[in-house]
């Protein structure tokens, strides 16, 4: 395990993981967010992020999302034999809240295996109970090589961190190779720890997937004619939009005092605390359809 300070120096620490296997291609997903600085931007597939800062460090190949049919072109019989690691999210979140299909993940555990290369599991966003499990991928079955955390690791803190599981990742990147002024220190050891003592403490694992599901019925239940659906896990949803208003309803929700962001132009994205309770919900639920009024409403044309 390595701490760092953020989400995106412990997927650069990921980065060059893969980068001691000798091997020069990553695969990573379409739609996929892995942070901004140069290695973990060159992991992220969205243009507006990337493009001001090409060239970006080179060998990264993104597939499409969820396309079992992408992933075993590029992991079997001779390509295969180039791939460094696969990286991905469990589920997307600046992607529009997807989760991975049914069955990917594990597809993705046997082939990496096969063709010698590392699976690495972004758990930035999703980890450490967001989802209403402790990691994400462990619903999937699989155990990655190696798995990276921040967010909510802290409870609020910076913290990162970079975890390899098994012998073959833990000894890829040695002493030197990598490093982090701050990692580790002593506040943000102490509120990571604090952080994981109250969620197991107050089950809010359990409070996560209740309150969630909890949401996605109140949310579903509304028959408001812009919401087409919510997909996600836990306390990590997206409200699917049937046009692209999802700017104006965060704007909408803000001004009404709830906290929101649009992660696609259709696509309006939750994450509250995990201490959210069913009461605090309820008033979500009770703001957001003014919110989608407010975000189709006609306007006259002037500009006041």
């Amino acid at each position: 395990m390595f701490f760092g300070n953020s989400g995106a120096e412990a997927n650069e620490g990921a980065f060059k993981v893969a980068r001691r296997t000798g091997r020069p291609t990553i695969l990573a997903l379409e739609g996929g967010f892995h942070g901004r600085t140069l290695g973990a931007l060159a992991l992220t597939h969205k243009p507006a992020y990337r493009e001001p800062f090409e060239p970006l460090p080179g060998g990264v190949v993104h597939l499409p999302f969820g396309d079992l049919g992408a992933l075993e072109a590029a992991l079997v019989g001779d390509a295969g034999q180039h791939v460094a690691a696969l990286v991905v999210e469990a589920v997307q979140g600046e992607g529009g809240v997807r989760p991975l299909p049914p069955g990917y993940l594990a597809a993705a555990r046997r082939l990496t295996t096969a063709a010698g290369a590392l699976l690495v599991v972004d758990e930035v966003q999703t980890g450490v109970g967001r989802t209403g499990a402790w990691f994400a991928h462990t619903r999937h079955g699989v155990v990655p090589d190696v798995v990276t955390l921040a967010k909510g690791l802290g409870g609020g803190v910076p913290i990162g961190a970079v975890v390899t599981l098994g012998e073959r990742a833990s000894t890829l990147l040695g002493a030197g190779q990598h490093g982090s002024t701050f990692g580790g220190n002593p506040v943000s050891a102490a509120a990571a720890l604090a952080t994981l003592h109250v969620i197991e403490r107050d089950d809010l694992l359990r409070q996560a997937t209740e309150v969630g599901a909890h949401l996605v019925r109140g949310v579903e239940g509304l028959g408001h004619p812009l919401v087409q659906g919510v997909r996600g896990e836990g306390l990590l949803l997206g409200i699917q939009a049937t046009r692209p208003v999802a700017a104006q309803v965060v704007v909408a929700a803000l001004e009404a005092g709830v906290v929101m962001n649009a992660v696609a132009p259709e696509v309006v994205r939750l994450a509250p605390p995990l201490v959210l309770t069913h009461q605090q919900a309820d008033e979500f639920l009770a703001v957001l359809p003014h919110a989608l009024d407010v975000a189709t409403a006609p306007t006259d044309g002037r500009d006041d």
